[in-house]
């Protein structure tokens, strides 16, 4: 069984591995935090469709495929949220 650090989870990210300050030194912009939540919730919603592919429960199909839509809808607000931010940046 893999270990914690080198479990590859939801589309290969490594959760132990992925350390926010090698990634994002410096939070300099809006833009900088944004993108990584939206790679965060990408990840996510991997994850539960993945977990709902491979389940032979029905209701954990349901319970999945419903948190892999709430995961969608959050991505698709931080994607409006980029959207305003880089719109409103541009001369």
């Amino acid at each position: 069984m893999n270990s914690p650090e080198t479990y590859p989870g939801a589309g290969g990210f490594s959760p132990m591995k992925w350390k926010l300050y090698y990634y994002m030194p410096e939070w300099e912009e809006p833009e900088d935090i944004i993108f990584l939540a939206m790679a965060i919730e990408g990840q996510a919603l991997d994850l539960y469709l993945r977990a709902a592919g491979q389940t032979t429960s029905t209701e954990g199909q349901k319970i999945l495929t419903k948190i892999a839509q709430e995961e969608k809808s959050h991505l698709a607000s931080l994607g409006e949220l980029m959207d305003r931010l880089v719109s409103s940046s541009t001369p």
